[in-house]
């Protein structure tokens, strides 16, 4: 006859076994999630006006007012390719802010070749920066005020971390974009790109 006793300690086994397949799949779960985000595409919560109209439009709908916290937490979620073998002018990256732990997103205005004149603080014009190879200028799509190659100078190539490919835009409905390479208007008279210069020339002699 079974004791009692053998009776409960075969249940909490068969728990413990049953607690470890569940735990173990959750961790597999979790591991195959971590490494496609750090190897394949990541989703990341945008924050701030930086690139507004691109990312997080609401800033500039609620500009005139103070933002309440249900409206921060409208922030656009955008999708990130680890393949950074390509960057092209007009991309939107991610990397960490030059001598900083802090992940930004900016969009790449200037690649190796590229002519950028800086706007200093006070918004003077500086002296032209040419780009040299694995350097890239990023600028932010509002304007400027804030943290871009304007203020820490070109960025290494090999600090991008991620190329934006589609943005899920949250403002009280979600909507799913495709995000384009383009240069924000305010930027395209200070950046100077050989093979459009030479173009141009060409046409008119």
């Amino acid at each position: 006859m079974t004791s009692p006793l053998s009776i409960i300690a075969k249940r909490i086994g068969n728990s413990l076994f049953n607690f470890s397949k569940e735990l173990g799949a959750l961790l597999a779960g979790c591991g195959a999630v971590f490494i496609y985000d750090q190897n394949v595409g990541c989703l990341r919560h945008i924050s701030g006006p930086s690139m507004v109209p691109t990312f997080n439009t609401h800033f500039e709908k609620y500009k005139e007012q103070e933002l309440n916290r249900t409206q921060v937490c409208l922030n656009d979620v955008v999708y990130f390719s680890r393949n950074t073998k390509e960057i092209e002018r007009g991309d939107i990256v991610l990397f960490k802010r030059p001598k900083t732990n802090t992940y930004i997103v900016k969009r790449v205005v200037g690649v190796p070749g590229d002519s950028v004149t800086p706007v200093l603080p006070g918004g003077k014009e500086g002296e032209p920066v040419q780009l040299e190879e694995g350097q890239l200028w990023v600028e932010s799509d509002a304007g400027l005020g804030y943290a871009d190659s304007n203020f820490f100078g070109a960025l290494p190539r090999e600090a991008v971390e991620g190329i934006a490919q589609f943005c899920w835009v949250v403002d009280w409905s979600i909507i799913y974009r495709r995000l384009n390479r383009e240069i924000p208007k305010h930027i395209e008279s200070r950046i100077h790109i050989p093979s459009i210069e030479n173009q141009q020339v060409q046409a008119i002699s």
